[in-house]
Order: C-alpha cells, then sequence, then structure tokens
C-alpha cells in the first residue's frame, strides 16, 4: 500500500525525501506537492534536485492536488520533474474542487497517453488494480 507523505513543509526537502525513500525501498510513497511544492521550474536549483531525486528513487511518485493543478507552472514543474510515468491525480477534496483539478490538468494538453497515466494507469498499478 503507498505511502503519502506532504511535501509541502520543511521537512520535506529533496535530501530528506531521498534519505526516506532510499532507506525503505519496498515501500511506494506519494509525495503530495500541495501549492508551495518542492519542484521548481527547471532552470532552478531546487527544481534540478527534485529531478535527480525522483531519477534516483523508483519508488518515488509524485502526487497533485487541486491546488497544484490549478497553477500552471507548479503543475508543469511537477510533470517536468516526474515524467507522466510517476505522477498521480488526487483531488484534495474535501477542501478542494476536483473538477477544477481535472480541468487544470486538460487545459495543460499533455495529451491523451499522458493523461492516462495521471489519472488512472499510475494509481491501478501503485493500488494493484485489476
Amino acid at each position: 500500500m503507498p505511502v503519502t507523505v506532504d511535501g509541502d513543509s520543511d521537512n520535506c526537502r529533496p535530501a530528506q525525501i531521498k534519505a526516506a525513500a532510499s532507506r525503505f525501498p519496498e515501500l511506494t510513497m506519494i509525495l503530495d506537492m500541495g501549492f508551495r511544492a518542492p519542484v521548481r521550474p527547471p532552470g532552478e536549483p531546487a527544481g534540478r534536485e527534485m529531478r535527480e531525486v525522483v531519477g534516483q528513487c523508483p519508488n518515488l511518485y509524485l502526487g497533485l492536488t487541486a491546488l497544484t493543478t490549478c497553477q500552471p507552472s507548479y503543475l508543469m514543474s511537477t510533470i517536468w520533474t516526474g515524467g507522466a510515468e510517476r505522477v498521480v491525480f488526487g483531488s484534495n477534496a474535501p477542501s478542494g474542487i476536483p473538477a477544477f483539478a481535472v480541468k487544470g490538468v486538460e487545459w495543460a494538453r499533455l495529451g491523451a497517453n499522458a493523461e492516462a497515466l495521471i489519472f488512472r494507469d499510475n494509481l491501478k498499478k501503485l493500488y494493484k488494480l485489476g
């Protein structure tokens, strides 16, 4: 069963995330991106650092929330950091409105394959659903 951790606090810096994911490689971790995500635009050092962590930790996935998908820069930075193969959709309900979160991803025009991974296929794999 995957474990979701908050990616929106001082205790979730890339080095700390890597340490936890590396210590428990059999545990799938979903890092909830929240609104002030630890991912940053590609040119910033923190963005490159988190992308390297995701690349080194195959058990680490990035979870979108309604707040992340409503901010195009956070959404696209998350996709750049993990690739659609390592991103999962989260509604942030009841504090978020899932329909808005879905629209945020659709408006990004990532393509049908990326949307299928984010909305369905990655979650089916992680939760071992038919």
